[in-house]
């Protein structure tokens, strides 16, 4: 099978005005108070690195959004969604969390917090617990702060980019048969249909809820995708699709693995 994409419905191109980047405070999914002193001094290194960088606006803390909910943003691994554009007064955000024993490793990323895509991502195993003697850990705050600034020049062009290209949302796969035999193919489905976009020329499929997740209606509330915020869609892609499928009645012998399913692809344009 394949997947047909209409064309651009006219994005607008042309120079962008500065990027507004936001950092917070490092997060970690213990309970190690140094970590979260350490995450602080981290990000505040980050951001004397990416304040002069050419094209960037750094949003200052009494600039955010009266909807800040720092524990909310942060929380971004398996269990909730790479969302933040409803809640943030920029363009981008800079954060990271501590993982692993000790929270010995350090991941970092740049997030477009009007599509919640993932723009650039860094992962540091060394010298980064707070238990790291110095000068090791001298050393690599000085080096985190250079590799800060090279990360949010990448995903600053990346998101340029990105931009260039016709977007579409993947939003959701359900599972529409009146059993649930057939869950588990919500994932697989959704997998392929990413696959088929990244397979066109100028075409950029976003992923909410990670690489190989489909997104479900919690997400589409943080990003503002609902009834009550009308204009919602328009700013975070050009089109979306979602996907239905269920049994085709057979005789009921036929092996689960055999069974032929009815697929239903829909899109929306923001146009």
């Amino acid at each position: 099978m394949g997947v047909a994409i209409l064309g651009n419905p006219g994005r607008v191109s042309g120079d962008e005005a500065a990027v507004r980047v936001a950092v917070l405070p490092f997060a970690t999914e213990g309970n190690h108070w140094r970590s979260h002193d350490y995450g602080r001094e981290l990000a505040v290194q980050a951001i004397s690195e990416i304040a002069d960088i050419d094209g960037i606006d750094l949003v200052e803390r009494d600039a955010e959004s009266p909807l800040w909910d720092e524990v909310a943003i942060q929380r971004f691994w398996d269990d909730a969604p790479r969302a933040s554009g409803t809640w943030l007064n920029a363009d981008a955000v800079l954060r990271g969390a501590f993982e692993g024993a000790n929270d010995a490793a350090l991941r970092v990323e740049l997030v477009d917090t009007t599509n919640a895509d993932v723009l650039a991502s860094r992962l540091f195993e060394e010298h980064v617990s707070w238990g790291t003697i110095e000068p090791f850990r001298s050393q690599f705050r000085e080096q985190f702060g250079k590799t800060m600034a090279e990360l949010v020049r990448e995903g600053i062009a990346q998101r340029a980019e990105r931009r260039k290209s016709v977007r579409v949302a993947p939003i959701f796969c359900k599972n529409a048969s009146d059993n649930r035999r057939l869950d588990h193919m919500e994932t697989s489905i959704h997998r392929w249909l990413v696959e088929e976009l990244e397979k066109k020329p100028g075409v950029e499929p976003l992923r909410f809820g990670g690489a190989n997740e489909a997104i479900d209606e919690r997400v589409l509330e943080m990003l503002g995708l609902t009834a009550g915020r009308e204009d919602g869609w328009t700013g975070v892609a050009d089109y979306f699709l979602w996907v239905t499928y269920s049994e085709v009645p057979v005789n009921e012998s036929t092996a689960l693995e055999n069974l032929p399913v009815s697929l239903t692809i829909q899109w929306f344009s923001r146009d």
